[in-house]
């Protein structure tokens, strides 16, 4: 059998230094004594698989794919991918099968929202917890805006499984604050669901996310090919798109995929937006959280820059990871060491709310914290209202 990490191209695989420092920061670990944390269950048990031994561990199943283990290693070990491959050598009832099969491919689900919609009471029949919050459906509004006015010019607006199916709001809420800018939003895909595969990734399937992650990709090319830039509004998509897609998969897209809020940064627009609107009440207090896979991708900074410009007072929380991880918090068997993750760190005193650049995050911290809790976008635009 050929390991994924070599099939897939994942380097330094085999250059653990046994230091340590990715159990220091498993959230996992933090909460469960009995997770046999990330050293253990990924290079460790990597070696021993290329040795031919063929012997699993199912704490491996734990693992949020946080991917903060691989942040702080000095090597450069892919231990949260190295623990997805272990994920995909466990044994799995048939309940846990079914379920996975679709969690593993949320653009599935997106297209049948209504399913949420489930009473409560038979989750546990499918696996699922009947305690975490669900999504409600909620599409974007239209599949572009302003039609053919744009003063300025045409951007795409990458639209994500979850995006497309329960978090329209952020969506439409980027689309308000380019539209005032005089620039036009082309929803990409224009009509149809894809993931981008991290989904997949975190549960232990890389083949099934390198499938997906290149259908997004097509889908990308096919409805964006003619523009300039793609805007993203997740931040484990875009760190997806910007790492597993290109460093992984060798997928590279003709267009590139930026930040949406580093893009309304870095261009001007949003100072553009901020200067012709009238001054606001006193700021308001708004928590920040940066979810686990912007930490690792170095991003965060933007969020904090664009909501003080548009006049909040931004805190930022000290949770390094939320316990939602996607699909994770939403397993019947995660559940209660999710709620347990998302708990170490309670909200900050005195706040409207929570800006989370991720939209199960947002669900999951807003259940944990009872406080609103949406994207940096959202928060933007309803501060940018006349």
């Amino acid at each position: 059998m050929v390991s994924t990490a070599t099939a897939l191209r994942l380097d330094n695989a085999d250059a653990c230094i046994k230091c340590g420092l990715c159990q220091l920061v498993c959230p996992v670990l933090e909460v469960d004594p009995a997770f046999s944390g990330p050293k253990v269950l990924g290079p460790d048990w990597h070696r021993r698989f290329v040795a031919g031994e063929r012997v699993t561990d199912d704490t491996a199943a734990r693992c949020t794919f946080c991917q903060l283990c691989e942040s702080v290693c000095p090597v450069g070990v892919p231990i949260a991918h190295l623990i997805a491959e272990h994920k995909s050598h466990l044994d799995h009832d048939p309940r846990s099968r079914m379920r996975d099969a679709v969690v593993v491919r949320p653009d599935v689900l997106a297209r049948f929202p209504w399913l949420t919609r489930v009473p409560r009471q038979l989750a546990p029949v499918a696996g699922l917890s009947s305690t975490t919050r669900w999504p409600r459906p909620h599409r974007p509004r239209a599949a572009s805006s302003d039609g053919g006015t744009s003063r300025v010019g045409t951007v795409g607006v990458f639209v994500d499984c979850f995006s497309r199916a329960f978090d329209g709001a952020t969506i439409d809420a980027l689309v308000v604050l380019l539209g005032r800018a005089g620039i036009t939003a082309r929803l990409v895909p224009a009509d149809t669901s894809v993931c981008c595969g991290a989904a997949a990734w975190a549960s232990g399937a890389p083949h099934v996310a390198e499938g997906r992650a290149r259908e997004a990709a097509r889908a990308i090319e096919a409805d964006a090919g003619d523009l300039d830039v793609v805007l993203s509004v997740n931040a484990t998509c875009e760190a997806t798109m910007h790492g597993e897609w290109h460093d992984v998969f060798g997928i590279q897209t003709s267009v590139p995929s930026v930040s949406a809020v580093d893009w309304l940064l870095d261009t001007g627009v949003l100072a553009g937006l901020v200067e012709r609107r009238r001054r606001g009440d006193r700021p308001k207090r708004l928590a920040l959280h940066t979810t686990c896979r912007a930490t690792v991708a170095g991003e965060g900074g933007a969020d904090v820059a664009a909501l003080e410009a548009v006049g909040y007072e931004v805190v930022q929380t000290e949770l390094s990871c939320c316990g939602a991880a996607g699909s994770y918090a939403f397993k019947a068997e995660h559940a209660e060491r999710a709620r347990r993750i998302g708990s170490r760190v309670g909200p900050p005193a005195e706040i409207v709310g929570v800006a989370v650049d991720s939209a199960t995050c947002a669900l999951h911290l807003g259940d944990l914290w009872g406080v609103r809790a949406t994207h940096p976008l959202v928060w933007i635009e309803e501060a940018m209202r006349p």
